[in-house]
This record gives structure tokens, C-alpha cells and sequence, in this order.
């Protein structure tokens, strides 16, 4: 059996007129063994703004 996957409310109504953002999340925010997972993909990342602009390139 197979179930459709369903996203929590927060992350659905993100971004929709009237609907709160969800705050911004910074490195020091998870744990510790994360961290360290989250920086070894770092090459794969892109820094932008809300306006789509790359403000850094991580990948090159």
C-alpha cells in the first residue's frame, strides 16, 4: 500500500497571502551530528535572496 505524502499546514500555506513565514533557520539551530552532515554537502549550496538573486555560489 502506498500513502500520498502530506506536508505539515506550516510548510503548505508558506508563502500565501495572509499566512505567517516560517522563521529562518541558521546552522547553529540543529544538532550537533547534523551540522556536520549539513556541512559536508556545503558544495552543493547556493546563497540567495528572496528575490531569487545568488548572492553566493558554493558549488564552484
Amino acid at each position: 500500500m502506498c500513502w500520498q505524502p502530506q506536508w505539515p499546514e506550516d510548510i503548505v500555506n508558506a508563502g500565501l497571502p495572509g499566512k505567517p513565514k516560517p522563521k529562518n533557520t541558521t546552522l547553529d539551530d540543529y544538532p550537533k551530528d547534523i551540522q556536520e552532515r549539513l556541512l559536508l554537502n556545503a558544495d552543493r549550496w547556493l546563497l540567495m535572496t528572496e528575490d531569487g538573486e545568488i548572492l553566493r555560489n558554493y558549488r564552484t
